[in-house]
């Protein structure tokens, strides 16, 4: 009896310390199906330079959790964090906690929390190029979505975005669930593709597989014992 309680507090023990310990961040696949509702501009980058047509709003991200294992992908909605096109296809990405990332990402977490719930009244590519202006400004100052090395040519878009960015107060807020889909996978600075601040709960999946898996494996212990038992 005792030789199986030992096994069964290694099991659980495995179990719970699974998530951590395959991987530093969950890897996903990640598809984008659009930017909705988004409107085209032009815009200022730091790496791209003038940038005519480019999509300001949300992106309609879908994201698989288990790649390509049994879960289907969900549809999540996002915003660009990075001055580089947007991925083709299917691709893998690794989802890093928001806080990792600084202060100007946490903004930018706290306008989509904004967008999110329609605290303000103003249009996704507001939002998106008030975001950018966060992430990817260079120039020393204070955050000026018309000016500087990353800037909008729509004046008031510009002027828009500035009034967001003036509203946040970070006091308070909880950055749990944000996440920067980040690809390439294991490789840091700016590449192909681009990223994208989602808000999503990430360990769930992943653990409901673990515990169902947990939950078969602890319910074929039992019936060994039942049957040596009769």
């Amino acid at each position: 009896m005792k030789k199986y309680c030992m096994i069964l507090v290694v099991f659980l023990v495995g179990l719970l310390l699974a998530p951590g310990s395959a991987v530093s961040y969950q890897e996903v696949n990640l598809s984008v199906t659009g930017v909705s509702p988004g409107t085209s501009g032009k815009f200022l980058f730091p790496d791209l330079g003038p940038v005519n047509g480019a999509m300001a709003g949300q992106y309609n991200l879908l994201i698989d959790f288990d790649k390509t294992g049994p879960l289907a992908a969900v549809k999540y909605a996002g915003f660009c964090v990075e001055d580089v096109y947007n991925p083709s296809g299917v691709v893998e990405y690794e989802l890093i906690p928001v806080v990792n990332f600084g202060t100007k990402y946490l903004a930018a977490a706290y306008l989509e929390n904004e967008w999110l719930y329609g605290v303000r009244q103003y249009d996704a590519s507001i939002y998106q190029t008030a975001i950018w202006e966060l992430v990817l400004e260079t120039a020393v100052g204070a955050p000026n979505a018309g000016s500087g090395s990353m800037m909008a040519y729509n004046s008031e878009w510009a002027l828009q975005a500035n009034t967001l960015i003036s509203t946040i107060n970070l006091v308070g807020f909880d950055p749990t669930g944000f996440y920067i889909a980040h690809s390439p996978v294991g490789i840091g600075g700016r590449a192909y593709p681009q990223d994208y601040l989602i808000s999503v709960p990430v360990q769930e999946p992943a653990t409901m597989l673990l515990l169902g898996a947990g939950l078969v494996g602890l319910a074929g212990f039992g019936r060994k014992r039942l049957i040596r038992k009769v």
